[in-house]
């Protein structure tokens, strides 16, 4: 649209007005002078040309009134655009007017202008076409601006107070101790900052009274979404709570963030818009939100933080069941004047889960817990290495793009760069390995946003310092294992850090962590390794230590192994999601049980693996067997005269391993179930586990299977599984379809029942379970089955469940962690149109009438 046609639609536009020309106040008529960005749109609208910037509307003035009313009606079909206004003045003082958003009715605003005006630009940011219904400008009196602004000032006041009532008596604390001065500059402060936004609560999903909830569904409240350690645990929680364990998830956000899309792909979203976090503000809003989620079922709660323990009050009050996960320290809860939200986290929640004892230790130091409250539960890593290691390859790719020889080492410090993380330890570091040990060949990389005041003053040190070559910024990256996997070493140099994910994450990728002591729960981590911690805060320590270990090839390699070996068997992150449902809904003394079993191995597990010509399958069911981070005491192989490899193959693999194992070659073909047989007869544990060869399953698998038989009743525990094709792709296919026509939630949720109480309820009508690498069975419950499973040759698993169910109890984990192949050679795809699959279906009809 050419300048000419714009002043034309906005000469009719402002000749509509009314001209004004009274004592105090009068028609103000600035000439157009341009118009940038704009196009035709449909009549009279405007278009912006290009959607990624904004129209620009440049007005000339003849003169300038020194108080101004801007009257603006600007609209789009859905009304979503801003207008902002500023000045270009003779003097290097310009002034930018935040004038609102789109609207149909007529808004007014007020502004001062210091100095003379040349030019005033109106700016509009928006994707739509738009309309502008209105445009006045109306030079006002010094009385009316001044009483404009005061009743828009009243009025802002009321509308934040009736948000935040905690912030009168906060009004009175302040003219108490600060004056009245001093008390209203702060308050003045408040309104120029203030966010229209702030405290209008938005849905991502469906509204409130559209959500849809079941009795598995949970809240999780996260302190906001930005790209930091806790938001980004939560987020991960989210996506296992939904993905892995299939519960309808709620998220509450205190403030929003750029992580909130990825909160709403796995949950609706409450976003509270919370101005503070030190207080909850909109406590009237809120409490209805939680009665209303409560009255829809949501019974649960995992709140992430301290922080959001603002809520935990309101939590209570609403009946809702509240599991609080603490990240922080003391001093960055007095710091941050988090001290009412750790208070109420202290009084109301219904458990309080510490990452390590140096966390839980710190925190009781200052705040009373109920010591049934607590537990110890450290996080797992959510974001794990999906392929082999190669620290050579990721070391190349990072030198590459940092600039520097790929013979270089890496220090590397992670987080967004403030002094907590310790930032400038971290720059004094630098200082000691490469100016004064001279080790120049030595790049020390920081990975995360920083403020931009801080980096520029980090930035001084390290030219001040000459060292702009060995120093290197690297933004955040939401992928970013190749630069953990290049480092030679990380420096953790925060002054305060519960346990960081960023170390779990160093550790998985082979790369050493050095840490200050007394700083939080990584040094205890890191004695597990065989790694000291560096006395507090002492850069030169570090410096050393760090030298030390890149200069020692062996010894580092060790201290890798142990830490790759350390995530694997410790620091899963679905058993952890597992474990804050188990904490959640379970109760203490059965957990601290659990945990006891775990910890001291206190059943031996023997792994029974019958093949039959299951060569190339065999690499991933075996290394998937002796991975697990519950250690079997004996695998036993049964091969039933396999024409193919598979002996061989077996073996080779299994005397790599520190397993004791048996491999058992059958003189003739014996068929699946008189593998079983021989299987159990020679295990010599007090639990079976029969993995089928050509099935695969999650390193965590008899963890969560081996901590059930902490009840003594139990004599079968089994997960969740999902199909996989012969090139371990999985299938778009869940089991709970298979088990819908029984029920369609039993299966979303852990369960332990009486055994004839699940026969009856649907094993009896069919094998509700669906593959055998699934199950774990207690071997004194299969005493004598042998007469009834010989007779059998495809359903004989079947007859097994209902067999060792007669008595005792089934226990269920709805997390998947066995994987079932389906393939061509599969006995299911050979029998399962034959005519001995339905005779032994009715045969074990028969024996399930049968059992008394």
């Amino acid at each position: 649209m050419s300048d000419t046609k714009v002043w034309d639609c906005l000469s009719n536009i402002i000749s509509r007005n009314k001209d004004k020309n009274l004592l105090f106040r009068k028609s103000f008529k600035p000439i157009l002078e341009s118009a940038v960005n704009v196009e035709d749109g449909a009549e009279q609208d405007f278009k912006p040309a290009n959607q990624e910037e904004p129209v620009h509307l440049i007005f000339q003035n003849k003169y300038t009134p020194k108080y101004l009313k801007l009257v603006h009606s600007i609209s789009s079909p859905n009304n979503d655009g801003k207008i902002e206004m500023y000045n270009e003045s003779n003097l290097p003082s310009n002034l930018l007017f935040d004038i609102g958003h789109f609207s149909n009715s007529s808004i007014s605003y007020y502004c001062r202008f210091k100095d003379s005006v040349r030019h005033m630009i109106i700016t509009v940011t928006t994707k739509e076409e738009f309309n502008i219904n209105q445009l006045e400008f109306i030079e006002i009196s010094k009385l009316e601006y001044k009483f404009r602004k005061a009743q828009l000032y009243l009025k802002k006041i009321k509308n934040i107070v009736n948000k935040q009532p905690h912030l009168k008596q906060k009004f009175v604390h302040e003219l108490k101790t600060r004056g009245l001065k001093a008390t209203l500059s702060k308050v003045k402060a408040k309104m120029l900052n203030y966010d229209l936004n702030t405290n209008v609560i938005q849905y991502t999903g469906n509204e409130l009274r559209d959500f849809n909830t079941n009795k598995d569904s949970i809240l999780v409240i996260s302190h906001d979404a930005q790209r930091a350690g806790a938001p980004l645990l939560a987020v991960n929680i989210v996506k296992t709570l939904k993905e892995i364990f299939h519960k309808d998830v709620y998220v509450i956000l205190m403030k929003g963030g750029p992580s909130e899309n990825e909160f709403s792909k796995y949950a609706n979203v409450i976003n509270l818009n919370q101005g503070s976090l030190s207080n909850l503000e909109n406590e009237k809003e809120v409490r209805a939100i939680l009665a209303a989620l409560k009255e829809k079922g949501v019974n649960q709660c995992i709140s992430n933080t301290v922080v959001s323990g603002a809520l935990n009050k309101l939590l209570f009050e609403a009946g809702i069941n509240t599991a609080t996960l603490i990240h922080e320290l003391p001093t960055s809860i007095k710091t941050y004047n988090f001290t009412q939200s750790a208070e109420y986290v202290s009084k109301y929640s219904n458990k309080i889960i510490f990452p390590n004892q140096f966390v839980r230790d710190e925190f009781l130091k200052e705040y009373t817990v109920n010591p049934d409250k607590i537990f110890i539960k450290p996080q797992g890593l959510y974001t794990k290495r999906d392929d082999k290691l190669n620290k050579v390859e990721s070391k190349n790719k990072i030198c590459e793009k940092l600039g520097i020889p790929s013979d270089s080492s890496i220090i590397l410090g992670c987080g967004y760069a403030d002094l907590r993380k310790g930032i400038d330890k971290f720059i004094s570091t630098a200082d000691e390995v490469v100016n004064v040990r001279g080790k120049d060949n030595i790049h020390f990389v920081w990975l995360g946003d920083s403020d931009s005041i801080v980096e520029q003053w980090m930035k001084h040190d390290i030219s001040i310092l000459n060292l702009k070559h060995n120093f290197h910024f690297v933004a955040y990256d939401p992928q970013p294992l190749d630069i953990f996997a290049a480092a030679d070493v990380f420096l953790l140099t925060s002054r305060e850090d519960p346990f960081p994910t960023v170390v779990l994450m160093a550790l998985d990728n082979g790369t050493p962590v050095i840490s200050f002591n007394k700083s939080g729960g990584v040094p205890e981590l890191m004695d597990k390794v065989d790694v000291k911690s560096i006395p507090y805060l002492n850069a030169s320590k570090m410096a050393d230590e760090a030298i030390r270990i890149i200069e020692n090839e062996t010894e580092r390699q060790v201290i890798s192994s142990k830490g790759i070996e350390l995530i694997e068997q410790e620091y899963d992150h679905n058993s952890y999601v597992a474990r804050l449902i188990e904490i959640l809904e379970g109760d203490n003394a059965q957990y601290e049980k659990r945990v006891k079993v775990l910890k001291e191995k206190t059943f031996k597990v023997s792994v029974i693996i019958p093949n039959y010509n299951y060569e190339k399958f065999l690499p991933e069911r075996i290394e998937s067997i002796i991975s697990q981070t519950y250690r079997p005491t004996e695998i036993i192989f049964l091969d039933d005269r396999s024409k193919d490899n598979s002996v061989q193959v077996a073996r080779e693999i299994l005397e790599q391993s520190d397993i004791a194992f048996k491999v058992i070659v059958n003189d003739v073909n014996v068929g699946c179930f008189g593998q079983w047989i021989k299987g159990i007869e020679e295990s010599s544990g007090d639990l079976i586990w029969i993995a089928e060869a050509d099935d695969v399953c999650e390193t965590n698998f008899l963890e969560n299977m081996v901590g059930c038989f902490v009840d003594q009743e139990v004599n079968l525990a089994y997960a969740q599984s999902q199909i996989i094709n012969e090139h371990s792709q999985k299938i778009n296919y869940r089991y709970t379809e298979y088990t819908s026509d029984l029920s369609e939630d039993k299966w979303l949720h852990a369960y332990t029942l009486e055994g004839r109480e699940e026969i009856v309820a649907g094993l009896g009508i069919k094998n509700t379970i669906p593959n055998a690498s699934a199950v774990v069975m207690r071997k004194s419950a299969l005493q004598g089955i042998e007469k009834e499973l010989s007779q059998y040759q495809i359903s004989g698993d079947w007859l097994t469940y209902v067999y060792i169910l007669r008595n005792g109890k089934i226990s269920f984990c709805p997390q998947i962690l066995n994987y079932h192949r389906r393939h061509s050679q599969s006995i299911i795809s050979v029998k399962e149109q034959s005519s001995e699959l339905y005779l032994e279906l009715i045969k074990v009809k028969r024996y399930i009438v049968s059992v008394k």
